[in-house]
């Protein structure tokens, strides 16, 4: 029963976060779905799994290793990309920004953009990641039926209409309006990796822009962690390098782990 009250809220949360997504909160969308393992399974697989930690680390030769809970997550290198939240002030300016249920992992932006990290609040600029999970699953158990759980809570809370709103959409993109994101395809890059890829309004700066963005439910290591994707909307040729260039981070990122 008290599993299936956490359930109906975790929905709840996810619905309203986004009846919200015209700003950027979106960015930072709560997903709490539970899930559930026995105290003994779970001391069994962190014991096995302490044995392999350092074989593992040896053949990756991880050069970004972070924490998350009971696990070891490993940052993957991107051409053309750095990680700034290893940064001070980008690691305070995130934090401050994010959901206090949430906790960032991790942010890519473009090497130029970095070249200019010490103006960061004078520019606008998109094509970046961000690599994050909610607090409240730390040290939960996950799998692919969680995958599945998240992505359908996730689905029904967008519009699926896209190909009724395409052809009008690459008329009028940019006065284009909608109450709530748009999904465009949902995939799985992997078996471990549910792929939802959409349309959204977010503020920019003093602006409001549509964006192309891809949400990412990744199970790693048996927890589930969230890969985002965000490029502004400039027609169909911008959801194609999107999605191009969402699946080669994620592949990167699992290779890692």
């Amino acid at each position: 029963m008290k599993s299936k009250n956490i359930f109906s809220k975790a929905i709840s949360a996810i619905i309203k976060n986004f009846k919200v997504l015209n700003t950027t909160v979106f960015l930072s969308i709560l997903l709490l779905l539970p899930s559930c393992e026995s105290e003994q399974a779970r001391q069994k697989r962190l014991a096995e799994g302490k044995k392999q930690e350092n074989t593992i680390l040896k053949e990756k030769n991880c050069n970004d290793l972070i924490r998350w809970g009971d696990i070891d997550i490993c940052l993957p290198e991107i051409d053309g990309m750095k990680n700034t939240y290893v940064l001070p002030k980008m690691k305070k300016k995130l934090d401050d920004f994010e959901y206090k249920g949430n906790s960032v992992l991790a942010y890519y932006v473009s090497d130029d953009v970095y070249s200019q990290i010490d103006n960061i609040e004078e520019i606008v600029y998109d094509d970046y990641f961000k690599i994050y999970s909610v607090n409240k699953l730390k040290n939960a158990f996950a799998n692919n039926n969680t995958l599945e759980q998240v992505s359908n809570a996730i689905k029904s809370s967008l519009n699926t209409d896209w190909q009724a709103r395409k052809e009008k959409m690459e008329e009028q993109w940019n006065d284009f309006s909608f109450d709530k994101p748009v999904l465009i395809e949902d995939y799985y890059i992997t078996p471990n990796v549910s792929s939802l890829l959409f349309l959204m309004k977010a503020a920019i700066g003093d602006c409001e822009r549509i964006m192309v963005t891809t949400m990412n439910i990744v199970i790693v290591n048996d927890r589930v962690i969230y890969i985002c994707y965000y490029k502004y909307y400039e027609g169909e040729d911008s959801i194609k390098k999107t999605k191009a260039k969402n699946d080669y981070f994620v592949l990167r990122f699992m290779d890692e782990n």
